[in-house]
């Protein structure tokens, strides 16, 4: 139904035609896409849809006012990142007031071999085809939504998407860092602290995090220990706030009691009151 609504409501914002300056964002209502100049998402490359554009998908608050600034939530979710339409996790996250609301897709090369979910893990091998591609369409957000506070913006996700915001932070680029002010990694991108993403077991040179002094960090990982796997995932996500803490970064540690993985309504509450602060 959801996605009915979006359908219509975009054909609406679009009328015949669909020229950039067509598309227009109403206050409360999530508002869907294209973006004809994206490269494939990496949703598109696994479902067989490489004949679909790119889209995102863009909400403004409903109590947007023209005259005020507004911090963006871009929430990225996590497997293989969804269409550009899933605002499921931003919208109890953050909830209809005070923020825009953003989900783009993720971004990463899918070789036919990479069917396999094991491969699916976003690591910073995959900069070179992720990175100028996020910055594509944050440019495209800059464009659509008016008045953006990045400096109280933030840039979150789940699992997948978390481990592409932790390729964003190693990668230290500071015109993508200075689009917002806080990151937040839910269960995702823990090999931040390493050099190795053990899950692929792909090799990367180690982040320096020279760039990241002046912004904030929120790691968020389940404390859960069982099935035998969540052990060394546990591990992981604490010697990437480790990492973080000898580079001088703002990092904020925040284990999810008797959560595995998964990003609860409790949790969710928890991370928004630090992000408030």
């Amino acid at each position: 139904m959801n996605r009915i609504i979006t359908a219509a409501v975009l054909a609406l914002c679009l009328g015949a035609t669909q020229g950039h300056s067509e598309v227009r964002l109403i206050p409360g209502t999530p508002v869907e896409f294209e973006v004809p100049s994206a490269p494939q998402s990496m949703a598109n490359q696994i479902r067989n849809q490489t004949h679909e554009p790119v889209r995102m998908t863009i909400k403004l608050p409903k109590d947007y006012d023209p005259a005020r600034s507004y911090p963006v939530l871009v929430f990225l979710n996590g497997g293989d990142g969804g269409k550009g339409g899933e605002l499921n996790m931003a919208e109890p996250f953050m909830g209809d007031a005070g923020y825009i609301l953003c989900n783009i897709p993720l971004f990463k090369k899918v070789e036919p071999s990479d069917r396999d979910e094991v491969k699916w893990s976003i690591t910073p091998v995959d900069g070179p085809y992720m990175l100028p591609a996020f910055r594509l369409m944050l440019d495209e957000l800059r464009k659509r939504a008016p008045n953006i506070d990045e400096r109280r913006s933030v840039l979150a996700g789940f699992s997948n998407g978390a481990a592409a915001i932790a390729v964003v932070l190693w990668s230290g680029d500071p015109d993508l860092l200075s689009r917002f002010g806080s990151f937040v990694l839910v269960e995702g991108g823990f090999w931040l602290g390493s050099d190795c993403d053990h899950e692929s077991g792909l090799r990367f040179a180690r982040a320096t995090f020279s760039a990241l002094r002046d912004r904030r960090v929120i790691i968020a990982y389940g404390d859960q220990s069982t099935p035998a796997d969540r052990v060394p995932w546990i591990r992981a996500a604490r010697e990437t706030v480790d990492a973080l803490k000898r580079a001088s970064v703002d990092v904020v540690e925040v284990p999810m009691p008797g959560v595995g993985h998964d990003f609860q309504s409790d949790q969710m509450a928890r991370i928004r009151s630090l992000l408030a602060q």
